[in-house]
């Protein structure tokens, strides 16, 4: 999945998983949106299975946690797999396609016919 910062996202997921201990840690909620902050990088730096996301509307303290590569203090980074991306309407195209012609189009589009 491709994302990027700033962009928002839709939380599809919000179970708890494995033995961590979450109770100090504010979390992603299930049908919210939120905006990418950052995109960690935990397979390549930690030796996780996946890479997380930090985001904007949640902000945690840098704690304590271990990984495969040992224990790491930092920021929780949420799985990527738990958001998509929010599928954005451009209302402008359909304006556009709204707005009268002008003389000059009009003349083309009528060759054209």
């Amino acid at each position: 999945m491709n994302l990027y910062v700033a962009q928002k996202v839709l939380c599809l997921d919000d179970r708890r998983r494995g033995g961590g201990r979450w109770e100090h840690e504010a979390l992603p909620k299930t049908g919210a949106v939120y905006t990418v902050r950052a995109i960690v990088s935990c397979i390549a730096e930690y030796g996780l299975d996946e890479d997380g996301l930090l985001l904007a509307e949640i902000v945690n303290q840098p704690r304590l946690y271990s990984t495969p590569r040992g224990p790491v203090t930092r920021e929780l980074a949420i799985r990527i797999s738990r958001f998509r991306p929010v599928r954005t309407t451009n209302i402008e195209l359909f304006q556009k396609m709204l707005e009268p012609l002008s003389a000059y189009e009009s003349e083309g589009a009528m060759e054209r016919v």
